[in-house]
């Protein structure tokens, strides 16, 4: 699974085992299709040979996930994935993108044109919460 993937491979990131192991458990194939049934997500998916490498979704004028398999980092994908919502989120009319990025993705967003506008607490559990920041683009 490629959120799984993603998650799990941040050892040696800004967050601990108990984070990571929760975190790569939240976000499950069933999850994301209640909230496409509900219309609370638009998902896109990047392939390669048939296989899928990486997610994005998006709601309204805010990206809601983005996740690159560990194996296909650095070639891009999350990038054409981000423009592509991007495209989508302002073809509805939205002139500014908000997101709630994790520590270790900081980097990447400041690197397409956000900045950090606050410090959150995404809850993932009634014990576990992890550090997160809420970024904007202007387009």
């Amino acid at each position: 699974m490629v959120h799984q993937s993603a998650v799990n491979s941040l050892e040696s990131g800004p967050y601990d085992r108990d984070v990571l192991d929760m975190w790569s458990k939240v976000l499950t194939p069933q999850f994301i299709c209640m909230g496409m049934n509900k219309g609370e997500i638009t998902i896109f998916v990047a392939e390669i040979y048939g296989k899928i490498v990486g997610f994005a979704g998006f709601y309204k004028d805010s990206v809601r996930a983005l996740y690159v398999h560990s194996n296909h980092r650095g070639k891009g994908i999350g990038e054409r994935l981000l423009r592509h919502i991007e495209a989508q989120i302002v073809s509805e009319g939205f002139l500014k993108i908000r997101l709630e990025s994790s520590l270790n993705s900081r980097s990447f967003y400041e690197s397409q044109g956000y900045r950090v506008i606050g410090e959150e607490r995404f809850v993932l559990s009634k014990k576990v919460s992890m550090a997160s920041l809420m970024m904007e683009k202007y387009i």
